[in-house]
């Protein structure tokens, strides 16, 4: 379901992008996809490098929705090292 989601406004978005632009959404969504994958695997490091990427990367081109992704995850991961904090 996300994954058709993602792939739908993806291609709205694309719409909405210059063929530079959408070099880039690529790629921010790419990125995103692999540090999900990293924090799904628990390399918490990798998985935050690369959401800071995809969220520098984003912001440069005014991609709203690859930001709001890289956001929503890094926000996951301080809520994550938050509760470590708290349990330890």
């Amino acid at each position: 379901m996300k994954t058709n989601l993602l792939v739908c406004f993806l291609s709205i978005t694309s719409l909405a992008f210059g063929q530079r632009d959408r070099k880039i959404i690529k790629q921010i969504d790419s990125i995103n996809s692999t540090a999900l994958i990293y924090y799904d695997n628990n390399d918490i490091v990798k998985s935050f490098n690369g959401f800071n990427k995809a969220k520098a990367l984003s912001e440069n081109i005014k991609d709203d929705y690859g930001n709001a992704i890289a956001n929503y995850n890094l926000g996951n991961i301080y809520d994550l090292m938050q509760n470590y904090i708290i349990l330890h």
